[in-house]
């Protein structure tokens, strides 16, 4: 395997574990709130699977992680007894139904709050230099002498931004020359 290939792959796993964990938080975060907001104790908020590696008690609840990286809870005080004070189990039926759904409904609201943000962010005001990945053999491309690591400036006479720009110019000009304006990559 090519090192970049490795890298490739140690940043797609990297990313799947960050979005895993993040995923897990708000979803244990949505039971975690909703027990606080109705009284009910929290004895702990685990990242992780015991046994603990670390962990901070910060008020009455222990703030831990722990050694299986996959994996959250929060332990309620009295998840079956109903005797003990602010336990779970002592609570209404309607409280223990809201703060069980709390964690899929947080995993509901959490993407339409994620993408509501992602489209507020105009697109189009992104810039990003455009630089060359490959050239393949053969190719107009190849024989126009763009080469890996050229930087696109201009697609016949408009300035590109980002990528999406690239392939808006091309396709606007499809069947048609277009002039590309580039700027050479040194020591490539």
């Amino acid at each position: 395997m090519q090192l970049e290939s490795i890298m490739q792959l140690a940043i797609t796993v990297g990313s799947f574990v960050v979005i895993l964990v993040f995923l897990m938080i708000a979803h244990e975060l949505g039971h975690f709130m909703t027990a606080k907001a109705f009284g009910v104790k929290v004895e702990e908020f685990g990242l992780g699977l015991p046994p603990r590696i670390w962990g901070f008690q910060r008020g009455e609840t222990v703030y831990s992680l722990n050694w299986v990286p996959f994996g959250a809870f929060v332990k309620l005080l009295g998840e079956e007894d109903p005797q003990a004070p602010r336990s779970l189990a002592g609570k209404s039926r309607k409280v223990r139904f809201l703060v069980l759904v709390a964690g899929s409904l947080m995993n509901i609201v959490l993407p339409v709050v994620l993408f509501s943000i992602a489209f507020m962010v105009p697109h189009q005001a992104l810039l990003e230099n455009v630089q060359i990945k490959e050239v393949l053999a053969g190719s107009p491309a190849e024989s126009a002498g763009i080469a890996v690591g050229d930087t696109v400036l201009q697609i016949s006479g408009q300035p590109v931004n980002n990528r999406n720009d690239v392939g808006y110019y091309l396709r606007l000009n499809l069947g048609s020359p277009v002039t590309v304006i580039l700027r050479t990559a040194v020591g490539v």
